[in-house]
């Protein structure tokens, strides 16, 4: 007799660290997503509902987590790591979210003394090679693929 598949429920993973682990995932595949879903604490989960609150000051990131857009990513990275669930975000009096996911802290620019030390030590080499790498890169970026999604938006090339 065969052993059955390893479930989800094998290795129970606590509310917190699932919905930490959704906000990672959205990183990566909706950034512009990730600050709303950030804003959002664990709540509970019943088995079937997986809740997350947000403060009521939160409707805009609430609206974007709980979008047609978004909502299907959530309950597809939930069910992977907790089994089916149902994603439902509530505005509730009280929430304060934890500070800014470390996700943020890749797009701040480095302290100007460490920008001069570093310009000063490379070379300065034509942009004909790099400008073409860069052209090539920004189509695949997460970013810039999500946000042409949102405003149904092309890049032309003049």
């Amino acid at each position: 007799e065969p052993t059955p598949e390893p479930t989800p429920k094998d290795t129970p993973l606590s509310g917190n660290d699932a919905w930490s682990a959704v906000i990672e995932h959205i990183s990566k595949v909706k950034p512009l997503a990730a600050d709303s879903a950030a804003k959002g604490i664990f709540e509970k989960d019943d088995g079937k509902k997986f809740t997350v609150a947000m403060s009521p000051d939160e409707s805009i990131a609430h609206a974007m987590i709980t979008s047609d857009r978004i909502r299907p990513v959530i309950e597809k990275c939930l069910g992977a790591m907790i089994g089916i669930r149902k994603f439902q975000a509530i505005l509730k009096e009280g929430v304060n979210p934890p500070d800014s996911p470390p996700h943020i802290a890749e797009f701040e620019e480095p302290p100007k003394d460490k920008q001069e030390s570093l310009s000063s030590e490379e070379p300065e080499n034509t942009n004909e090679g790099t400008q073409e790498e860069e052209n090539e890169n920004i189509y695949d970026d997460p970013l810039i693929k999500e946000a042409l999604e949102v405003f149904e938006a092309v890049i032309n090339e003049d």
